[in-house]
């Protein structure tokens, strides 16, 4: 059976690199411009670990370096507390992208069958991996479909997901799964794969824009990320706590993740500090809060 591992990264930092240019003309005086600052981030098997934020606050860069498809500036990835061999690390893990690719005139069973072939170390177990993949991830019916045609997104999406899941890989890494979809392909897909990481007791870290309050039931812990920084790591149920002891009162017409957004896109519009942790309480931003209830409940008085 493989082993189970628990993730850790310590102060990880990302740099954009420079071009050849820049470092020519402005190697004395240009700061490095960093896509991430210091990610501290812990996400254990059976879990789905969620990094969610605003565009461009470094999302796809930290699942590439979790990845192992790029090298962090600085800090260091752990497994079980050991740090990680970025090459035997890539056999353990496997990294879906957003976008689905697949070739559109095989079928689902021959895609697989395909695959199976080139990855499994036993070509000769590739029928009975295949069958029960297809059956865990709800596509037998579809098996004799053609990619191309009479396929949902969320079913494109589970054959990436199943077919990055042929090496039984102990980490996997999805960059925005659920984008594109409809709410209940989105659901599907995020509840599949929570089944997966229970009944294999694997480890799931997927960037997320906006989940839906049904998918985040399903989550099990979020890493907030603002600009590169982290905002929030923990669970759903202790960020509306979090978020008061920094002085924000979640209004009732919004769940606590979606407030924690509203304030990061807020903070980066603006010019100021926009770590959510360092900020502190502000009369002005409850007189804010209070006006933000008044003009909803007077908005529904108006629809009804």
């Amino acid at each position: 059976e493989t082993e189970a591992y628990t993730l850790t990264t310590s102060s990880i930092s990302y740099a954009k690199p420079r071009t050849s240019l820049s470092l020519l003309r402005f190697a004395a005086t240009e700061p490095p411009s960093f896509i991430l600052r210091n990610i501290t981030l812990t996400a254990h098997p059976t879990e789905i670990l969620a990094v969610v934020g605003p565009s461009g606050a470094g999302k796809s860069t930290l699942l590439d370096i979790l990845a192992s498809k790029i090298s962090p500036s600085s800090g260091s990835i752990l497994l079980n507390s050991i740090p990680i061999n970025p090459s035997s690390y890539r056999k353990i893990s496997s990294y879906v992208p957003q976008h689905d690719s697949f070739l559109p005139l095989l079928t689902v069973s021959e895609t697989f069958s395909f695959a199976a072939r080139l990855l499994l170390p036993d070509p000769s177990n590739a029928y009975q991996t295949v069958t029960s993949l297809l059956s865990e991830l709800n596509l037998t019916h579809l098996s004799n479909t053609r990619l191309g045609h009479g396929l949902s997104g969320g079913e494109r999406r589970r054959v990436s997901i199943g077919l990055s899941l042929l090496h039984d890989p102990c980490f996997l890494l999805l960059d925005e799964p659920t984008s594109g979809l409809d709410s209940k392909s989105a659901f599907d897909v995020v509840h599949i794969l929570k089944s997966i990481a229970v009944s294999r007791k694997r480890t799931v870290i997927l960037s997320i824009h906006q989940p839906s309050f049904k998918i985040l039931t399903i989550i099990d812990r979020l890493l907030l990320l603002s600009k590169g920084t982290v905002a929030y790591h923990g669970n759903l149920d202790s960020l509306e706590g979090f978020l008061l002891s920094k002085g924000f009162t979640v209004p009732p017409q919004l769940n606590s993740l979606e407030y924690a957004m509203e304030i990061l896109q807020e903070l980066g519009e603006s010019d100021g500090n926009t770590d959510v942790i360092a900020l502190p309480s502000t009369e002005n931003r409850r007189r804010r809060e209070t006006q933000n209830i008044v003009w909803y409940r007077t908005s529904r008085i108006t629809e009804i």
